[in-house]
């Protein structure tokens, strides 16, 4: 029963024909009572009030943690704003400020109207709660990067399309694009990575393809490659527009150069590369369909934006880079600041690659059903897309020029202090 109520029914039972210096007296006694009955009321309300406020601080903290750092202060004090009206309670102070280690601490009053202020001779209560809290990160076992995509804008940098498989358990994709969608996977394909690291903050992914994780808004590695591999001492040409003919069984055998305009292997051959350096300038270095392309320490070095290496149906490449020497670990790359261009790998038969592709300035595409088997493989291009069909399968491993990544980390706001 509430003190008013105790002090009307105490009032109520005294006797009628009792002096008016009994109750009078009685009166009196019973203030001390109804002030005792009233703090304890109080007391309840405040005791409630505060709990609902530390919860609203500790939220404010939490929200304002997970804003960016220039925006932290004005997420906290918004947030309680806004849930301190919508308790009830009418503000009386806050106060926030960042402290170090990513910290924000804050502080915050509300008044609470005395139920029974003329008794116990207050206007009201003022209640106060505070906390402090920081960004917990944990990191992740660095990974490597065998597949990176340089475009810093472009939407869908890398397209997995229709039924193709890439397994790379040890491998990480970092896309640089910003672009709101920075991947695409559509259909039944599988992209089986150690994780998928964009930098922009959306991916698409149609009818439930399987994916590795996946971090959007992630830091990407840098490229250490940039500015670090030697040019040809000699882009003169050596071979122009050569076409070559050998049936089926019979080696085609060339030497390191630089073939400058079209190079054509027509159908059926066995082209074999000798060891060193081959610079394709001004034209297209094409292996036509049923036509194998294998070489052990070989480098392909594509001298202009004009310059491309096309593989054709159903071919099979066996290529790996040298072991040493100037371009140790280098299969395949290009000078930088080219424009963007394009090369398309049509079917193939079977893949082995061993070494670095640096191409990036192009947009490769693989179409149609191919496999590619590269136990040692590191690729750095503008774009990929991989459009599926039976059969299409990848299987990637670091190579021996590896991408370090930065720790994947994760940040979670903690509360490690209330007052």
């Amino acid at each position: 029963m509430s003190a008013p109520s105790l002090f009307l029914d105490a009032a109520r039972r005294l006797p009628a024909h009792r002096g008016g210096n009994a109750a009078v007296a009685f009166g009196l006694a019973l203030i001390p009572v109804a002030a005792a009955a009233g703090a304890a009321v109080d007391y309840m309300r405040a005791a409630d009030t505060r709990a609902k406020l530390q919860a609203i601080v500790d939220a404010a903290v939490l929200n304002g943690l997970r804003a960016p750092a220039s925006q932290r202060v004005g997420s906290a004090e918004a947030h309680t704003r806004s849930a301190v009206k919508g308790a009830g309670l009418a503000l009386d102070q806050l106060s926030f400020a960042p402290t170090a280690n990513q910290g924000l601490r804050g502080r915050v009053k509300v008044r609470l109207a005395s139920l029974f202020g003329n008794l116990l001779s207050t206007e009201g209560i003022d209640i106060a709660a505070g906390a402090e809290g920081f960004l917990k990160t944990s990191a992740g076992s660095p990974g490597t990067v065998c597949l990176m995509l340089m475009d810093p804008s472009a939407a869908e940098t890398l397209r997995v399309n229709g039924g193709a498989t890439v397994k790379a358990p040890n491998c990480e994709v970092h896309a640089q694009t910003t672009a709101n969608i920075g991947a695409l996977f559509n259909g039944n394909s599988s992209f089986d990575v150690k994780r998928i690291c964009l930098k922009g903050p959306g991916y698409v992914a149609n009818g439930k393809p399987k994916l590795g994780p996946v971090d959007t808004s992630c830091r990407t590695a840098g490229d250490p490659f940039a500015g670090q591999l030697p040019s040809p001492s000699s882009l003169a040409c050596t071979h122009t527009n050569r076409s070559f003919d050998a049936p089926k069984g019979k080696k085609t055998e060339l030497e390191p150069g630089v073939y400058c305009g079209s190079t054509i292997f027509n159908r059926n051959q066995d082209i074999v590369l000798k060891p060193g350096l081959y610079v394709i300038k001004d034209g297209a270095f094409a292996v036509n369909g049923g036509s194998s392309l294998t070489g052990a320490g070989v480098t392909i070095f594509l001298a202009n934006a004009g310059a491309s290496l096309q593989l054709n149906g159903n071919s099979v490449v066996r290529l790996a880079a040298p072991a040493g020497g100037s371009y140790k670990g280098v299969l395949m790359f290009e000078p930088a600041g080219l424009s963007r261009s394009n090369l398309s790998f049509n079917g193939g038969s079977g893949h082995e690659l061993r070494g670095l592709v640096y191409l990036p300035s192009r947009n490769l595409t693989f179409n149609g059903a191919s496999t590619v088997s590269a136990d040692q493989l590191t690729m750095v291009l503008n774009s990929l897309t991989v459009n599926g069909g039976g059969g299409t399968e990848w299987r990637l491993e670091p190579g021996p020029k590896p991408i370090p990544a930065p720790a994947s980390t994760s940040a979670t706001a903690e509360i490690i202090l209330r007052y």
